[in-house]
């Protein structure tokens, strides 16, 4: 199949695309109508919003140009890897569930402290969602503990069987965040999320995702600030 086809196979994908996208708003938009119109709702397009872009410009040219019946502008392997990547991304974008999928250790508001700590250490986590019937009420960090270490020093009292895990959540900081996502939210989105919340002067120190995203929900699965490097590698692939 020549790279011509094969560009115009994905272009016309990822048009019909956003013209489902965008069918209830204006079934006559322009392409780059189209683009801008399902960027502002979808991370995963805006993430391409550019290279979509410069694929119409390369689309109208394949269209357009000819020499008889031979096409002038024959994209080559890179750009045809590129935007069949990109038609992959858009269409089919990768979920956070079941990349993410874990079993999420869970904690309760009266959990002794000293508990808690025995789970992080011996599990390797630094991230403890606090559970109260069947709903996520904080998340249990080591910067909280250490701010909770650091009024104890002040106060010369540090009592880790006396004190249970909600004791702690006073310690935690507004710019220290979660949040939660739906099993089939994706990667784009995600990411974004974490992004924005540093823009703001905050930090989202775990993403929990349940069901539907919803905090009463089961946790199946968390992403943490430090597994931003590997959902950026999945969008990428």
């Amino acid at each position: 199949m020549k790279n011509s086809t094969r560009f115009l196979n994905a272009f016309v994908a990822i048009e019909e695309y956003l013209r489902k996208r965008t069918a209830s708003i204006d079934g006559h938009m322009s392409f780059s109508q189209m683009l801008r119109a399902v960027g502002k709702k979808e991370k995963s397009v805006r993430n391409f919003e550019y290279d979509l872009k410069e694929f119409a410009q390369l689309r109208n040219a394949i269209i357009h140009e000819r020499a008889g019946d031979e096409i002038i502008a024959e994209p080559n392997d890179l750009v045809v890897v590129a935007i069949e990547h990109a038609a992959g991304m858009i269409t089919r974008p990768p979920t956070v569930y079941p990349l993410f999928k874990r079993n999420v250790i869970t904690i309760t508001p009266k959990t002794p402290l000293k508990k808690a700590l025995t789970i992080m250490y011996s599990s390797g986590i630094s991230k403890l969602p606090i559970v109260d019937n069947n709903r996520c009420i904080g998340v249990l960090t080591s910067n909280t503990i250490t701010r909770w270490l650091g009024n104890c020093a002040k106060n010369n009292s540090v009592d880790l069987e006396g004190t249970p895990a909600e004791a702690l959540l006073e310690f935690g900081r507004k710019k220290d965040r979660y949040a939660f996502a739906g099993r089939n939210d994706d990667l784009f989105s995600a990411v974004a999320l974490f992004a924005e919340y540093e823009r703001k002067g905050q930090r989202l120190h775990a993403l929990l995702i349940t069901e539907n995203g919803k905090d009463k929900e089961k946790i199946i699965g968390i992403v943490t600030i430090s597994d931003l490097p590997k959902a950026i590698r999945a969008t990428e692939q």
